[in-house]
């Protein structure tokens, strides 16, 4: 009977026959006047149904975990509010008098009065609702439901409008100035139908895919139709970030606040028509993302979350700052040692066989390598040793500022709170926390040898799983349930965002934004500032500023002294402003330098032809002739050979241009001029 007794209970004895059927008894009496009485009545007995039910999706726990692990506490709000007014106070004082060290705050200081004064009033909007919600915060008032409302369904048909204007805004907000990132590049490489994979391999081949469409479609690679592609990543990156805001909590307003505070992080900049590869590489990273955060959830495979990050991979190199999240997935899988050796190697195989497939040469990888590493060798002697530390931490804050202020803010109120400890418990958060780090370390250390406010970009892309750490952090606190203080951080990221964005859709703003960034007050690196002076010198080219040339001619060539591509350019700047005996020795510079293309030497030729120096010209034009068959070198060829006296060569090299190049005009006139337009003399 001991052992009985153990089994049952204190005081519980085994229910014979009679008791169960007493019991059932009972129990139906219960339920007939429950259905007599109706379901108010006193007692009421819950019967299951014998059939099979169709078992119910389980929403995401997230936002119940963080109720659990995050106390409600009134200092978060107002850590916010302190933060948002210092925050705030430094947009508007660095929007007065823009300076190359607050380019991550200054935006708004190169817009128009009425764009300035719209930007900065969201701004201190922004501010005036999170000090009123700090103020009326009182804990406990106001948390967000537990479960999911029946209405939300209803209530989010107001994304519908948002969602159809936002990929409208994004082409009509598009960037028109291109002097941040390798936007030059990337658009001279597009219309001329070059696509060189380098570190970004699938990124490259997006566009050429792109391309190819528009070709298809006889519509010119034009930058209003190339813009679309980003565009549409943005449209792709908003569907991910709605998958994503399901992690951060499960009430409707708290869930549309995540999707606004992703929506308007400084990588939106990328989708308003930016021509480089980071857009398609942001949307790697959110899918990446979300795979690891559904499976960390118990939701998805490890297979995909394996295959999307060799996606990312395949996108740019850098990617592989999220490989530490990924291991931290594998180790704490329920699986075997056989499946997680499998699993570490399935992105290697799979990015290696992408590599196969497009014939990707080692060099082609390395050359980001070897320009970072050129860009480390010079970057020590753009500063003193004194102000290394300190110029590198503004730029690291200013990209933090500039990409992720409300994200930061969020994070610092969790840290005064002092629940960052029990926050990273919950394996979605570990995730979260494994990619950002390493991203922030690899942001911090692209901070030392470049130009951060030029290369914002590739910094970016690192930062973003530390922007959605910081919103995964301070979302589902019980404390930011006031409406005021959604609206008003909503606000507060959206005013600069918009600002940073208005100034790269503005042609003039945004290129008084680029010279105040690389002034020649600024610490660069001389890799940096050469190649910063050449976006302004093609620039300037394009709209025939011979002065403005010049200027950023000589800036180039000064940061790197010698280099002949810089003397060449120089020199072409020199002759559009009728400097010929200058121009010339630019030219000869550099020949001697080594750069022995066709153009040099034609244009050496057109500067001894201006001198009088018809036979050092007619050898550089035979050397451009030989170099390049192109009509206006052996027009020109002919004119030498004419002053030098040979008129019968002359006449020979231009019925030659004549006879391929009928529609070129210049000879055409020479042959009437000096033959009679007849083919013999």
């Amino acid at each position: 009977m001991g052992s009985a007794g153990h089994y049952w209970g204190q005081g519980h004895r085994p229910l014979t026959c009679a008791h169960r059927l007493e019991q059932a008894s009972s129990l139906g009496r219960d339920y007939v006047r429950h259905v007599r009485e109706g379901p108010g009545s006193g007692s009421s007995v819950r019967i299951r149904a014998m059939g099979k039910r169709k078992r119910e999706k389980a929403a995401p726990r997230a936002a119940a975990d963080a109720r659990r692990t995050l106390a409600a506490s009134p200092i978060v709000a107002r850590v916010l509010a302190l933060g948002a007014i210092a925050y705030a106070l430094a947009v508007a004082l660095s929007s007065r008098h823009p300076r190359p060290n607050t380019w991550g705050l200054d935006a708004s200081g190169y817009l128009s009065a009425p764009l300035r004064g719209l930007t900065l009033g969201m701004v201190a909007t922004g501010v005036v609702l999170l000090a009123v919600a700090a103020v009326k915060t009182s804990v406990g008032a106001g948390q967000p439901s537990q479960g999911r409302d029946p209405q939300d369904h209803r209530r989010l048909r107001f994304l519908i409008p948002l969602i159809l204007l936002f990929p409208v805004a994004l082409w009509l907000l598009r960037v028109r100035s291109y002097f941040l990132g390798d936007q030059q590049v990337w658009l001279d490489y597009i219309q001329t139908d070059r696509y060189p994979l380098f570190s970004e391999p699938l990124a490259a081949l997006t566009w050429r895919g792109y391309a190819f469409l528009l070709r298809i479609l006889a519509i010119p690679p034009l930058e209003r139709w190339l813009a679309i592609l980003p565009v549409l990543c943005g449209i792709a990156s908003a569907i991910l970030a709605w998958q994503i805001s399901r992690y951060v909590a499960r009430d409707w307003k708290t869930r549309v606040l995540g999707l606004a505070l992703i929506a308007t992080l400084g990588t939106t900049q990328l989708y308003c028509g930016y021509f480089e590869s980071y857009a398609v590489v942001t949307v790697a990273v959110l899918l990446y993302l979300l795979a690891g955060l559904r499976h960390a959830h118990g939701e998805g495979s490890l297979l995909l979350v394996g295959l999307s990050l060799a996606l990312g991979v395949g996108t740019h190199l850098v990617v592989l700052f999220l490989v530490p999240s990924y291991l931290l997935l594998i180790l704490r899988a329920r699986t075997t040692a056989v499946r997680r050796a499998a699993f570490v190697l399935l992105p290697i195989l799979v990015a290696g066989g992408v590599a196969w497939l497009l014939q990707i040469r080692g060099g082609q990888i390395l050359r980001p390598f070897q320009v970072l590493q050129v860009a480390l060798l010079t970057s020590g002697l753009a500063r003193p040793q004194t102000t290394n530390l300190a110029g590198h931490l503004t730029d690291f804050a200013n990209l933090i500022l500039l990409v992720m202020p409300v994200p930061a803010l969020l994070i610092l109120s969790r840290a005064f709170a002092g629940s960052l400890r029990s926050w990273a418990a919950a394996p979605e958060r570990a995730f979260l926390m494994a990619a950002a780090i390493p991203g922030m370390f690899v942001a911090a250390a692209l901070v030392l040898p470049g130009s951060p406010a030029q290369d914002w970009d590739l910094m970016s892309v690192t930062a973003l799983p530390a922007a959605l750490s910081g919103i995964f952090l301070g979302l589902p606190d019980p404390s930011l349930a006031s409406n005021r203080l959604r609206v008003g951080l909503a606000m507060l990221a959206l005013g600069p965002l918009l600002a940073f964005i208005l100034v790269n859709a503005d042609e003039g703003a945004g290129t008084r934004r680029f010279k105040m960034i690389i002034d020649p007050s600024v610490a660069l690196s001389s890799h940096e500032r050469a190649y910063a002076n050449e976006k302004l010198v093609k620039y300037y080219i394009l709209r025939q500023d011979a002065d403005s040339t010049l200027v950023y001619a000589k800036r180039a060539l000064a940061a790197e002294t010698g280099n002949p591509r810089f003397c060449a350019t120089v020199g072409t700047a020199l002759y559009n402003v009728h400097r010929y005996t200058e121009a010339a020795r630019y030219f000869e510079e550099a020949i001697r330098g080594g750069l022995d293309r066709a153009e040099v030497y034609y244009q050496l030729g057109l500067c001894y032809m201006r001198e009088h120096r018809y036979d050092e010209a007619l050898a550089k034009f035979r050397v451009a002739a030989n170099l390049g068959d192109r009509p206006e070198y052996l027009h020109n060829l002919g004119m030498a050979m004419l002053a030098t006296g040979d008129a019968d060569a002359a006449h020979s090299v231009w019925n030659y241009v004549r006879e391929h190049w009928p529609e070129f005009e210049p000879t055409a006139l020479a042959l009437e001029r000096h033959f009679g337009g007849g083919k013999g003399r």
